[in-house]
């Protein structure tokens, strides 16, 4: 089968590099390089390196217009496969392929339509997550469904270890989607049953300490590795990245430090129960343990994280 890809996050590569295995990659669209460190330059993205190392045409517009519909057409693709792109992909290019085009989505839909499925599934406090290859239309993640695979999240799961798992996953539902794709009968999706993950902004990641532990724990997983739950102190901004909630009861303000304990962590007052801290980061600093932390900033029991 003669495909054209379009992805862009490293969460798109397995599934590029399953499908040229498996078919006939005629182009590759790839959202353009961006800058990227301190001298800001261009940065090249890695699905535009995979794709010309296997010297497979390659372009990175920064739309999709007229022109790029005349690219798809002189390619002449049997599909178009759609992962992580980021862009809009007109009603003029979906037509082109005469088995139109696929997208797999990291959420069981229409659950989780949107930018952060993965994140929203650990926010939400969900015990499982999958992939969905769906048909592609004008609308945001709404077509109809070809395939979905379902995985159970392990109990201490984090936005990072599932965003592995699902890009893996992707892959695989996509190699079963098109290698039955002329047998299986499309399922519409039940509009009335959509959520949304909307796009994350940092800002989003400031941990509630007014809320539950548990919750707490959701925003420490949910948001990890990026942007990452934060909190500050003093002033200065302080990543943190594990610990474990607890139900034990205090009376003080949430935020506050009620010790710390050598063999679970910092010892934090939630609206109801505590969360033990045990890897955290200061601004402009190192990730390091809270044994680490504590050396090179002494908390003070009473003090309180903003």
């Amino acid at each position: 089968m003669r495909l054209i890809f379009m992805g862009t996050s490293e969460f798109a590569l397995p599934s590029l590099e399953r499908l040229a295995g498996e078919h006939e990659v005629v182009a590759v669209f790839t959202k353009p390089d961006k800058p990227a460190h301190r001298g800001m330059k261009l940065k090249k993205g890695i699905i535009k390196a995979w794709a010309e190392k296997h010297r497979i045409p390659v372009f990175t517009p920064s739309r999709l217009d007229t022109q790029e519909a005349s690219r798809c057409r002189e390619a002449d693709p049997h599909c178009i496969v759609v992962v992580s792109y980021g862009l809009k992909i007109p009603r003029e290019i979906l037509d082109i392929p005469p088995l139109g085009a696929v997208n797999a989505h990291a959420s069981l839909l229409p659950k989780y339509r949107g930018s952060s499925p993965v994140n929203a599934v650990i926010l939400n406090g969900e015990r499982k997550s999958g992939v969905t290859v769906f048909r592609l239309n004008e609308e945001w993640d709404a077509g109809d469904i070809l395939l979905q695979k379902e995985i159970p999240l392990d109990e201490r799961e984090t936005a990072s270890s599932l965003w592995e798992k699902l890009r893996r996953l992707s892959a695989e539902a996509l190699s079963e989607a098109l290698a039955a794709i002329d047998e299986i009968t499309p399922l519409r999706q039940e509009d009335e049953k959509a959520t949304y993950a909307m796009k994350i902004t940092k800002e989003d990641a400031r941990i509630p300490w007014g809320q539950e532990a548990h919750v707490v724990d959701r925003y420490v997983r949910g948001y990890y590795s990026w942007p990452g739950a934060f909190t500050t102190f003093k002033g200065k901004k302080v990543k943190i990245l594990g610990g474990v909630p607890s139900p034990e009861t205090h009376r003080s303000e949430p935020g506050t430090i009620l010790g710390v304990d050598s063999r679970k962590g910092i010892k934090v007052a939630c609206g109801k129960g505590v969360f033990y801290i045990t890897e955290l980061q200061m601004e402009c600093k190192r990730a390091m343990s809270f044994q680490n932390f504590l050396n090179g900033c002494p908390l003070q029991t009473g003090e309180k994280f903003l």
